[in-house]
């Protein structure tokens, strides 16, 4: 009886070593695996100024509103920065200077925008739309249009608005403050008029455009993604929240798609 207890004793001492090592063995890869560094995927938003808010159909918006320019820019750039936060957040980790208390925020964008200026260069060829369907069909009818303005300006290239640094200290002050590895500059809002509303008679000039400029730069001021997004809606509506709720979202996945498509092209040598 005796020595089965001391059988039983032993066995037990054994289990209780082996299980002991196994503890410490997950524990300390537990640990480890706590202290690997993680890919810093911080995104700072950069709105665009009010200043770089251009439409045709400011005075429909206004009427339909009551709102005058700077109060229209200003809800449209914080819709759109909201809306990009959103469709990055997902992969990213968005910071948008509307998230910081207002004084701050206030000598931040002074600083930013003190720090940049801007540059005409020509769309890329692979850099058209943030369309929808129902916005494919239209641009393949929109293309039949016959007008003054298209015949003039046919051959040449489209261009935008891309963001250049002038103060060689910014990225890398955002990047002290905020530990963001990329910055989306949003450069410019335009929304212009849909041809209908100048001529009459084509059923299919209908469409108003809008189109986003966007810059992005990694921590190294190097551009990983520079170009437009563009989307469509129709000539009658002139509510600023439904042109907000029909095109920003489309509009900031778009530039989110480009962007995450843009870093993993680079990660893989591509």
């Amino acid at each position: 009886m005796m020595q089965l207890q001391k059988f039983t004793l032993a066995i037990l001492l054994v289990v209780l070593n082996i299980t002991g090592a196994m503890a410490q063995a997950t524990t300390s890869g537990e640990v480890s695996e706590i202290k690997a560094e993680k890919p810093n995927k911080g995104v700072f938003l950069i709105p665009f100024q009010t200043k770089m808010y251009i439409s045709d159909i400011n005075k429909e918006i206004s009427e339909r509103t009551r709102m005058n320019h700077t109060q229209i820019a200003e809800k449209f750039r914080s819709a759109l920065d909201q809306n990009l936060y959103i469709a990055l957040k997902e992969n990213w980790q968005p910071i948008s200077l509307y998230q910081l208390p207002i004084e701050q925020a206030r000598k931040e964008f002074a600083y930013i925008y003190s720090s940049i200026g801007y540059k005409y260069v020509e769309v890329p060829e692979e850099e058209n739309t943030a369309e929808t369907k129902t916005q494919q069909t239209w641009k393949k009818l929109k293309q039949k249009i016959a007008s003054t303005e298209e015949e003039h300006s046919k051959g040449e290239p489209e261009k935008y608005m891309q963001t250049k640094i002038t103060n060689p200290n910014l990225l890398s002050v955002l990047f002290a403050s905020y530990n963001t590895n990329y910055f989306i500059f949003i450069n410019q809002l335009d929304i212009k008029r849909a041809v209908g509303e100048t001529s009459q008679g084509n059923a299919y000039a209908n469409k108003r455009e809008m189109v986003v400029h966007y810059t992005i730069f990694d921590k190294n001021g190097n551009i990983v993604k520079s170009g437009v997004a563009k989307s469509y809606f129709s000539k009658n509506v002139n509510d600023i929240n439904q042109i907000i709720k029909q095109n920003f979202p489309v509009i900031a996945k778009y530039i989110a798609d480009k962007f995450l498509e843009a870093v993993t092209s680079a990660a893989s040598g591509k």
